[in-house]
């Protein structure tokens, strides 16, 4: 019984907490804004009603601010938005995705939010953040229920990937490629070059192809960069193998065996030694994939349509 004070002193210190946001930060990867800040940040908004029209002049002025108040914060808004999102309802979490708020997006999470949950166009927060090189925000939605948005597309058949390269977010577009974003599935380690460029089956038939090689000139340059980076990163831990294999005690029938579990039975010791030399990637699965990268799309890339 002497211990109950204690406990209920404890529980309230823990209310209070999660209240500033304190204490669940682990719990999502990182900062959250408090409860109050996240109402007023939410109510800052720029919303329209669901009825105006843009082009009415006499259409009802913008309303301000998602409401806070919804359970999980997953309702469609009309955002005032004339990019992206002109004319197109969409969720909280895909607008803070799309601005890069990866303190916002934990808050949401938080509540329940939905990481997956699309606009009425097909956009989904994963396909926002990587359109607009939010890395750290693409990294929370993957942790928190998005890992198969990675090959989703669109209503006009476009992957995060294809954003990212669209826009020259080369660091986005490497995470997604390590992912698995180029393979048939998460299962797979095999990339498959024809997953560079967004299907456009969509368009109309005396338009396909001047369409196509517009998409192409313009994501061809972000491809040329990531198999450059690949082979950089895979001749680097060729490298990184050879030496190795120069260090340890000579014995010709257990060379490679050898190496291949000292590199992968102590990923510790690995990893401190990637991090000395410079290496950016050290999972076997993600070097797999950079090779398949470096062998598969410049073939890809050359395909004359």
């Amino acid at each position: 019984m002497s211990d109950q004070p204690g406990k209920n002193a404890d529980r309230e210190q823990q209310r209070k907490r999660q209240k500033r946001g304190d204490g669940v930060e682990e719990a999502f990867g990182g900062p959250m804004y408090d409860e109050a800040t996240a109402r007023k940040m939410l109510r800052k908004v720029v919303l329209l009603p669901a009825d105006s029209d843009s082009d009415d002049e006499d259409a009802e002025e913008a309303v301000i601010g998602f409401d806070p108040d919804d359970a999980a914060l997953d309702n469609l808004y009309y955002v005032d938005d004339e990019n992206d999102f002109e004319g197109v309802m969409i969720t909280p979490m895909i607008w803070f995705a799309y601005k890069g708020d990866a303190k916002m997006c934990r808050y949401l999470i938080s509540r329940g939010a939905s990481t997956t949950k699309g606009s009425e166009d097909g956009a989904f927060p994963l396909g926002a953040a990587a359109r607009h090189g939010h890395l750290e925000v693409c990294k929370i939605l993957y942790a928190n229920g998005a890992q198969n948005n990675i090959r989703r597309t669109d209503d006009s058949e476009w992957t995060p990937f294809h954003f990212a390269a669209m826009n020259d977010r080369d660091q986005v577009l490497r995470w997604l490629t390590l992912h698995g974003t180029l393979c048939a599935d998460s299962s797979s380690e095999s990339v498959e070059g024809d997953l560079i460029y967004p299907e456009t089956s969509h368009y109309p038939e005396r338009c396909r192809r001047v369409n196509r090689n517009i998409i192409r000139d313009l994501i061809s340059p972000s491809c040329v960069r990531l198999v450059e980076w690949a082979k950089e990163v895979t001749q680097t831990h060729s490298a990184l193998v050879m030496f190795l294999l120069g260090t340890l005690p000579p014995s010709p029938e257990t060379f490679q065996s050898r190496t291949l579990q000292c590199l992968s039975g102590h990923p510790g010791v690995r990893k401190h030694i990637a991090d000395f030399v410079g290496l950016e990637v050290t999972k076997g699965k993600h070097l797999r994939i950079l090779r398949q990268v470096v062998d598969v799309l410049p073939s890809s890339m050359n395909y004359v349509l």
